[in-house]
């Protein structure tokens, strides 16, 4: 009796096999600093409102205004908004880029893709997504790192092994 050690896989043999380069397709077209810069913009934008809105209407229920809070308070009112931002920021920005992209990026044209120029997962979206606060800790010089490589990328796309390019 003779023991194998190779396992056969019918399902694999006819897949074809994946790619060896770190860069997008040569037709992809990196997306502008600009572009990138818009689409931010709007999507800060978009999460500022609905995180105003929301902060409103629980003053509203609680028929309170600013100027009603004393020091102590508005101090704790103002770190339950930072935290309700923060949730909406992770949540909207891993979501929506795991998922074919933001609000802004939709409009501005541009998406978030692998190296490979696959999509990406939620988990790497996420790690994209913290990495922008990284990205922001000094006077922003994570973004502006976009400006300094031929990928366009700035330090949250470095760390998560991303890319954005332009659709259409």
């Amino acid at each position: 009796m003779t023991l194998s050690t190779s396992i056969e896989r019918p399902d694999l043999e006819n897949r074809p096999a994946p790619s060896a380069s770190p860069h997008p397709p040569p037709e992809y077209k990196y997306a502008s600093f600009i572009r990138r810069f818009l689409a931010y913009l709007i999507d800060n934008t978009i999460i500022a409102i609905y995180t105003l809105t929301i902060a409103k209407a629980g003053m509203l229920y609680h028929g309170l205004e600013i100027s009603d809070l004393d020091p102590d308070r508005l101090g704790t009112f103002l770190v339950m908004i930072w935290l309700l931002q923060t949730i909406t920021f992770l949540a909207y920005f891993t979501t929506l880029t795991a998922t074919g992209g933001t609000i802004g990026k939709r409009l501005a044209g541009i998406r978030v893709v692998a190296l490979g120029g696959a999509g990406i997962s939620y988990g790497r979206s996420f790690v994209r997504c913290l990495g922008y606060y990284v990205s922001s800790i000094i006077v922003y010089l994570g973004f502006l790192l976009a400006l300094l490589n031929s990928r366009r990328q700035a330090l949250h796309d470095k760390v998560a092994g991303t890319v954005v390019v332009e659709i259409g």
